[in-house]
């Protein structure tokens, strides 16, 4: 009993520091905790680790046609087959009835800059429930996609046609 009348200030001190560390303690916890960490007791399912994020990511109309007239030269060079097989069917059937007529006018159209598949001006305009790119490349040549979805496309190789 005497040592608690000796150092009764020093008990309250103590017993302040304790009382007052327990509770900081409890109220940061409760700030930077989430709602799941403390309601379930665990950490949430879904963290943001940096890897297989999704980010949104907005491609303008310009993206889109320079995207299209790469790809179909790149066909046209690599798989012409293909290339002549993304023709629309009418127009193909009307315009280059057999795939040796298609080859004769990509020859016809191909020079240096054709190759390089530059876009130098588009025009985007809906048209039948379809977006319509009509591309324009740095040798003068035309190019019409008919967008079904992005990157399924039909091609017509001049304006009129569509």
């Amino acid at each position: 009993m005497q040592i608690i009348k000796e150092n009764k200030v020093l008990f309250i001190i103590c017993g302040s520091l304790i009382i007052f560390t327990l509770i900081v303690v409890l109220i940061f916890s409760e700030r930077g905790a989430p709602e799941e960490e403390l309601f379930f007791g665990r950490q949430p399912f879904l963290r943001n680790y940096g890897i297989n994020e999704i980010i949104p990511i907005t491609i303008t109309n310009e993206q889109m046609a320079r995207m299209y007239l790469a790809d179909y030269i790149n066909l046209i060079i690599n798989n012409p087959q293909q290339a002549y097989g993304l023709l629309e069917e009418e127009y193909r059937l009307r315009e280059f009835p057999s795939f040796e007529s298609f080859i004769e006018h990509i020859d016809s159209i191909s020079n240096q800059r054709f190759y390089g598949a530059n876009l130098q001006k588009y025009e985007v305009r809906l048209q039948g429930g379809y977006r319509i790119f009509n591309v324009v490349d740095v040798a003068g040549n035309n190019f019409v996609f008919r967008e079904i979805s992005i990157m399924n496309y039909e091609v017509f190789l001049d304006n009129n046609s569509i």
